[in-house]
């Protein structure tokens, strides 16, 4: 499973980037409209989280809102809730 990569949704509307961790697990979703740089203020970040099982148990925006006005490449750096 790839670490990260970005991959088009609908011809020219959205771009997504996934970010997984050291187990596979899909752990941030970021989305922007396409052609928008991972530097520019302009993805929606969410993180998923797991249960003791390994299954899907949350997801969570940056701080705390849905709004496309984040950095993706500071992912690691935002608040979830």
């Amino acid at each position: 499973m790839p670490s990260a990569g970005i991959y088009d949704t609908l011809p020219g509307k959205y771009q997504i980037k996934l970010i997984y961790d050291g187990s596979g697990n899909l752990t941030y979703v970021g989305k922007a409209n396409a052609g928008k740089l991972t530097s520019e203020e302009s993805w929606q970040i969410a993180k998923l989280s797991y249960d003791a099982s390994n299954n899907l148990s949350d997801l969570k925006y940056a701080n705390g809102s849905p709004a496309f006005v984040f950095i993706m490449d500071h992912y690691a750096t935002y608040n979830f809730s």
